[in-house]
């Protein structure tokens, strides 16, 4: 009698799940990483800088203004995702491609690397949801 009052929760997919948590954890070990970097720069410690040192780190420091916006709006994108909302599924292609085009625009092999792999699980995500695009609100 209590199973015909549980409600019907959809298959969420395991692979799916487990590849959005995944993505999700690595935005926020990555921002994690950069507060811990940056976290005792004030204005006093940046003036004392070298001149050649300074632009990295301010560089970084615009990095992780956009680490923490992408991490947000990915994690709303996942959240959309997960709970059968077509506009997370279409959060979750544009803020791929958006990153995918801000890290390749750095010129660096790790950031190229890194957008490549972005794509692929974003991709690989969207390429399993195409299939059951009904299901989605």
């Amino acid at each position: 009698m209590e199973a015909a009052l549980a409600p019907k929760i959809p298959n969420r997919g395991k692979a799916l799940t487990t590849l959005l948590v995944l993505k999700g954890a690595f935005g926020l070990t990555m921002l994690f990483i950069a507060l811990l970097a940056l976290g005792k720069m004030t204005p006093a410690m940046l003036a004392q800088l070298p001149p050649e040192a300074l632009g990295p780190v301010l560089e970084l420091r615009g990095k992780l203004i956009v680490t923490f916006v992408t991490t947000i709006v990915d994690l709303t994108a996942v959240t959309g995702t997960w709970m059968f909302k077509r506009w997370g599924v279409v959060l979750l292609a544009a803020s791929s491609g958006a990153l995918f085009v801000l890290r390749l625009t750095a010129l660096k092999p790790l950031e190229t690397l890194t957008a490549i792999a972005g794509l692929v699980v974003a991709g690989s995500v969207i390429a399993r949801i195409v299939p059951k695009w009904h299901e989605y609100d």
